[in-house]
């Protein structure tokens, strides 16, 4: 289960950035997650509550945007969402392209209590 490592880390960097702002108790963490990313969005929850005990982030929302495969054609240019790798463009069929989002994990906003 790599989450836990995920959301070790996550919270790591969580936790610096609330103390860098001043220390409050983290409200809540939005994260963006791409659906190929290979991180199982409940795991990660799960993980976060379990690495967030008895510390500031306990009990903070965990707000998660899931980000959908998508493409940019290296033909046309058309992005597009894509079912898989080998989807082709819409527009022009070409198999020439680029993904542009969906592989993600990012912390978007840390919300900490003044």
């Amino acid at each position: 289960m790599h989450e836990m490592g995920i959301a070790t880390e996550i919270s790591r960097i969580v936790l610096e950035e609330a103390e860098r702002g001043g220390g409050g108790r983290v409200k809540s963490i939005s994260l963006t997650i791409g659906r190929w990313s290979g991180v199982e969005v409940e795991t990660l929850r799960f993980a976060m509550e379990v690495v967030a005990e008895d510390t500031s982030l306990a009990g903070a929302e965990l707000k998660i945007e899931v980000v959908e495969p998508t493409f940019k054609c290296a033909e046309c240019g058309k992005e597009f969402i894509a079912e898989s790798r080998l989807t082709p463009c819409p527009e022009c069929e070409s198999m020439a392209g680029d993904m542009v989002a969906g592989d993600e994990l990012a912390i978007k906003e840390i919300e900490v209590e003044d």
